[in-house]
């Protein structure tokens, strides 16, 4: 099974083989004081997705990179998917990992309705699928202008 760092290198030489201005999101936690003395920089935003970047025509594009066996975010949900999901986290006993979901999905859902491209990618292949659903290509790796 893939790491989610597999997938993410993959996604990352994909979108520079189209040439597209995308890269790695540099939000990760900063060592201060010792080891175990992890924090989030105030420059950190949360819920940054792992892949940032400008594709044609200047639209913003964010891409959350999960491993293959990862299930769903709340932001890919239905509403019967939420609820269910809403159901599980009541009993969640990871609260970091429920907490980062939640500012991942809620990042996610402001910069689509202000007209970004975003999702969440377990492969190469989701990637190439949002940017033929959202009209950039007419295959999968000829971009239109």
């Amino acid at each position: 099974m893939k790491k989610e760092a597999d997938v993410l290198k993959e996604i990352l030489d994909y979108l520079k083989k189209l040439g597209l201005a995308c890269y790695r999101s540099p939000n990760m936690p900063v060592l201060r004081g010792g080891v175990g003395n992890m924090y989030l920089s105030k420059a950190a935003v949360q819920g940054l997705p792992d892949i940032t970047g400008v594709i044609y025509g200047g639209r913003a594009i964010y891409i959350e990179v999960k491993a293959p066996k990862i299930p769903k975010l709340p932001f890919e949900m239905d509403e019967e998917e939420l609820q269910k999901y809403y159901e599980r986290k009541a009993k969640c006993k990871d609260k970091d990992k429920e907490r980062r979901e939640e500012q991942q999905s809620k990042f996610l859902s402001q910069m689509k309705k202000a007209g970004a491209l975003c999702l969440v990618a377990r492969s190469v292949d989701d990637v190439k699928r949002a940017l033929l659903e959202a009209g950039y290509f007419s295959d999968v790796d000829a971009p239109v202008h």
